[in-house]
């Protein structure tokens, strides 16, 4: 996702001081929030779309909804996308949901983009309520690139802070949410895209998940905790008490992701504000 590498950069550090490999994921270009044709913003709200819903079922529900209607309606579209499409709590204030959501999506394309994982589902759009948080692993991403000696699977936690606080029990509260998901042991979400691969008759994908879960196909892990976070309030002592803080081994090749976005919450409500406007493209693909 060429979008990302003019957004991020990514420095690993080295040094480091902790017990765990520390990933700092920083701006090199911030959004424009005031410009309504940033690019970043423009872009990365189609991805919180696509995200969400199958883009073939956004289109034939659009269609379906502006069938009787000699123009395009955007005001039918934009209520569409934001009442039936994107998440919203009970309450039907939009919240925790999309702010959980929005530091999903951006990890996973950062893993795709910066380390060459590749996604085999968009679980979100297999949410069982818009309001609800999906039980399953945050994160899982495969790489199998050729000059691996053996796939690569990712599985990780994500914590999207971006409240004008800093809460430095974050790090602790993200490493006992990885160790406590099943994924360290027999990953529910492996058995999750065989169903929905065999389902949508995806027959030689559904065939290679069923050999890694079943354990035919030996492959290699990491566990990564990602902190989506404001910058202006992050502290690295949320990573020292991280460090004071007894790790599970059984976290094979444990990184720690820090990504620092100025005005984390405007842009996560303006991404989601800048969706709709996505199904335009939908409509003439």
């Amino acid at each position: 996702m060429r979008l990302l590498s003019s957004w991020f950069n990514v420095d690993k550090r080295d040094p480091c001081s902790y017990k765990f490999v520390v990933e700092d994921i920083t701006e090199i270009n911030q959004p424009n929030l005031a410009d309504p044709d940033d690019p970043i913003l423009d872009g990365f709200a189609n991805s919180l779309l696509t995200a969400h819903a199958d883009p073939v079922m956004i289109r034939e529900e659009c269609n379906i909804l502006l069938e009787d209607l000699d123009n395009l309606n955007l005001s039918i579209i934009k209520n569409y996308i934001e009442e039936q499409v994107l998440p919203v709590s009970a309450s039907g204030v939009r919240g925790v949901a999309r702010i959980g959501n929005f530091g999903e999506i951006l990890s996973s394309y950062l893993l795709m983009t910066f380390q060459g994982f590749s996604l085999p589902i968009y679980k979100l759009r297999y949410r069982e309520k818009q309001s609800w948080a999906m039980k399953l692993t945050d994160l899982c991403l495969i790489n199998r690139d050729e000059s691996l000696s053996k796939p690569l699977v990712c599985y990780g936690e994500v914590k999207t802070k971006s409240a004008k606080n800093c809460d430095t029990n974050i790090g602790i509260e993200g490493h006992d949410s990885l160790i406590k998901d099943d994924a360290l042991e027999d990953p529910e979400i492996l058995k999750f895209f065989c169903t929905i691969l065999y389902s949508s008759q995806q027959y030689e994908e559904a065939d290679f998940f069923s050999r890694l879960r079943l354990g035919k196909i030996e492959y290699e892990k990491q566990y990564n905790l990602f902190l989506v976070h404001e910058k202006t309030t992050w502290r690295d002592e949320i990573l020292d008490k991280l460090d004071a803080h007894p790790l599970d081994g059984r976290l094979a090749n444990f990184c720690v992701s820090v990504v620092l976005i100025q005005q984390l919450r405007e842009v996560i409500d303006e991404s989601y504000t800048r969706a709709w406007k996505g199904v335009e493209a939908i409509l003439n693909g």
